[in-house]
């Protein structure tokens, strides 16, 4: 539809202007013609209403609205200009329904619009005396052409909009949490306001009306409480985190429309706009503190002499300030007004902005393409070190520049790997949201102890951790800890704690999610198990075996499926991806106490450490992270049984023996194991004796895909 920008004539411009005036209605003064349909929407329905009835019926835009329905709302109009309605307030709020009617209609393309709007329009309409001017047969606008898919002249700029946003609404998120614990933190609110009004501009540029039309109405609101007009409570962050779930939705359908070159769905964001003008109705403004009420409030001052005091300023014509008035009559020590005023300094004072650090954006792929190279290097380097030609000239010098090179090898894809680490922070920060929501729907009082946010991971694992975290949180928050009638009654505080911690120990990332609430049910656990013929009836089991049985697929103690949990999923997603990034979970539950998951990942996914061992006249890297031990078994401890091949008992444990020249057909080395060397390795559980020859160092080592052909290849990985 073609965009209107006629100036008003004089008389127009008139109408408009005295029902603004003679209602007291606020807001801009048109100079023009707003765009129709698609009326603004920070501007009032009254200030609509006033523009509909300035509208000639000739004009195009009054056309496209369709005549017999504007008609209408002109006539209220005109009759609110000529002062021909008794019920002023009435008319006024006819005008408003009938603008926002026309907006949905604009949307949706239904006429009339379905609900009770509708409804409650024609009622008011008809209290009025002006329902007869529309008849049903000509009250249907020409509904909108259907909107085809969207064109983006630059997709480019749209995906690195979304990369944008996602980063925003993290951030958005976490700020929010804190500004409801923090209400007086005015950097929170300009925190939160910042972004909304970035992602509002650009959504402008991009023409993504929806995403523009959102950001308006949250940085409207946003601004109103850091001008101090409204006050920050729970209902407004309760609001605005609602306006970011709509936000996700918008985002996913933008990608979801720009991949799959599909139209973008219509939100409807009236429910929110009701919301906002609640929320906005419903907060009074905090006041700044006063010098007389903070004084009162030290104990420097009696509240008796305050008034006094105050009396006798409104007497005087010119009256000096009042904490002068207050020291020339002795009430207060001089010492004592000016700490009051620097505490009202400090009060009224915004607190100043962060720093963050500067940052330069790095295509990850340039950074991976960085990390392939050196691990390249390191190969490159290595294989120079161990040429048989190189180690035979046993040159000093050279040995000593080898050295070098390796160290300044080794130093440069220490700092290319740092380049895809990132701190975990981010990741815990998202838990944030999480567990608010979960506390709020179970009904439970929770704090969040965040430790070790700086610690760094691959940025390749924090997507891949996000699931795992997201499910013990659930479990935690839903299954370990207590309602708070249930921790009073058992001599806990009511609010229940939940730990979020990451620490490097070695090679590894360590995570721990620790709650202070029941521990494990093992005995509802049991049962379970039993039933669903995970374990004989009667089977004896330890502890540690018993608490792992809740990562089988389908496992839940849930009395009922809610919202929450009980469908069994979670703990097995937990399982799947820590096995798929070469980790372990480790769960210690103390009953009444609380329950620690642990999870123990490697730093990066590039390179590991490993063990270098010789079989034959062949070398192979076992790694470092399944290993248990390494011995040399007496020949007593060398078994072999009928239909389960060669074993070796290793403290009365039977392991079975793997030869790795048979594996690989290679030439003999060491036959009997106890002219060998025997290396215990895990891996889920299950062990195996590795046969040996001589084990030579350990290696970090670069690891590469092995390739289509060579993926099936028994015995080895890349």
């Amino acid at each position: 539809m073609a965009e209107f920008d006629i100036r008003m004539h004089g008389e127009t411009l008139n109408v408009t202007q005295e029902i603004l005036d003679r209602y007291n209605v606020p807001g801009p003064r048109y100079t023009s013609y707003p765009t129709a349909p698609h009326f603004s929407t920070r501007v009032g329905a009254c200030e609509h209403a006033a523009w509909l009835a300035a509208v000639p019926l000739q004009h195009p835009v009054s056309l496209y609205l369709h005549v017999p329905f504007c008609r209408q709302l002109t006539t209220v109009g005109q009759k609110l200009v000529l002062n021909e309605v008794a019920a002023a307030a009435a008319a006024l709020e006819l005008l408003g329904q009938g603008v926002a009617l026309l907006q949905k209609w604009a949307r949706h393309g239904v006429w009339p619009p379905p609900g009770e709007a509708w409804e409650a329009y024609c009622r008011l309409a008809r209290e009025l005396g002006v329902a007869e001017e529309t008849g049903p047969g000509d009250s249907n606008p020409p509904s909108p052409p259907p909107s085809p898919a969207p064109v983006f002249d630059d997709p480019e700029l749209v995906t690195n909009f979304l990369v944008e946003a996602q980063e925003h609404v993290e951030g958005i998120e976490t700020t929010l949490v804190h500004l409801e614990q923090h209400p007086d933190d005015l950097e929170a609110v300009n925190a939160i306001f910042r972004p909304f009004h970035t992602l509002k501009g650009v959504a402008g540029f991009l023409n993504l009306a929806q995403i523009q039309e959102l950001g308006h109405e949250v940085e409207w609101l946003l601004d109103r409480a850091r001008s101090g007009q409204i006050m920050v409570t729970s209902q407004l962050v309760d609001l605005v985190l609602e306006a970011v779930d709509l936000l996700k939705e918008m985002l996913a359908d933008l990608q979801g429309a720009l991949s799959e070159g599909r139209p973008l769905k219509i939100f409807d964001l009236a429910p929110l706009r009701t919301r906002i003008t609640q929320v906005d109705a419903g907060s009074s403004t905090k006041a700044p503190p006063r010098l007389g009420e903070i004084l009162v409030a030290r104990g420097e001052l009696a509240p008796a002499a305050l008034s006094e005091t105050l009396e006798q300023q409104k007497a005087m014509e010119a009256a000096p300030p009042l904490g002068t008035m207050l020291v020339q009559e002795g009430k207060v020590a001089p010492e004592k007004v000016a700490q009051a005023l620097v505490q009202q300094l400090a009060e009224a004072r915004p607190t100043p902005e962060r720093q963050a650090p500067e940052t330069v954006k790095v295509d990850l792929a340039k950074v991976d393409n960085l990390v392939d190279l050196m691990g390249e290097l390191v190969i490159v380097q290595s294989l120079v070190q161990q040429n048989e030609k190189i180690v035979a000239l046993a040159d000093q010098r050279l040995e000593r520049d080898l050295g070098q090179m390796g160290r300044i090898t080794s130093e440069l894809q220490r700092i290319s790997m740092s380049l895809r680490m990132v701190p975990i922070g981010a990741t815990f920060r998202k838990m944030v949201r999480l567990v608010r929501d979960l506390s709020h729907k179970t009904k439970k009082q929770v704090n969040l102890h965040l430790e070790g946010e700086d610690t760094e991971i691959d940025r390749s694992m924090v997507e891949a951790i996000y699931d795992p975290l997201v499910h013990l949180v659930r479990n935690s928050v839903d299954h370990g800890l207590e309602p708070p009638e249930t921790r009073q009654a058992r001599g806990k505080d009511p609010t229940g704690n939940l730990w979020l911690r990451a620490v490097h120990k070695g090679g590894d990332i360590i995570i721990e999610i620790e709650d202070d609430g029941q521990g494990l049910n093992r005995e509802a656990i049991l049962a379970k198990a039993v039933e669903r013929g995970l374990v004989a009836p009667g089977e004896n089991l330890s502890p540690e075996r018993i608490d792992h049985l809740i990562f089988e697929p389908g496992f839940s103690t849930a009395a009922q499926v809610t919202e929450v949990s009980g469908r069994g999923v979670g703990l097995d997603v937990v399982k799947e991806t820590i096995k798929r990034l070469r980790g372990k979970v480790d769960i210690l539950s103390r009953t009444g106490e609380g329950c620690l998951f642990t999870l123990r990942l490697p730093l990066t996914l590039a390179i590991i450490d490993g063990m270098v061992v010789r079989v034959g006249t062949e070398r192979y890297i076992l790694p470092t992270g399944g290993v248990r031990e390494t011995l040399r078994p007496a020949r007593e401890d060398y078994f072999t049984v009928e239909g389960k091949g060669e074993l070796i008992r290793v403290r009365s444990q039977l392991i079975p023996l793997m030869r790795l020249h048979r594996l690989f057909g290679m030439g003999n080395g060491h036959l009997h194991p106890s002219e060998a060397l025997v290396m215990v390795v895990e891996h889920e559980g299950e062990k195996r004796a590795i046969l040996v020859d001589d084990i030579l160092g350990k290696q970090e080592i670069v690891i590469k895909s092995l390739g289509h052909f060579f993926q099936k290849l028994e015995g080895l990985a890349g």
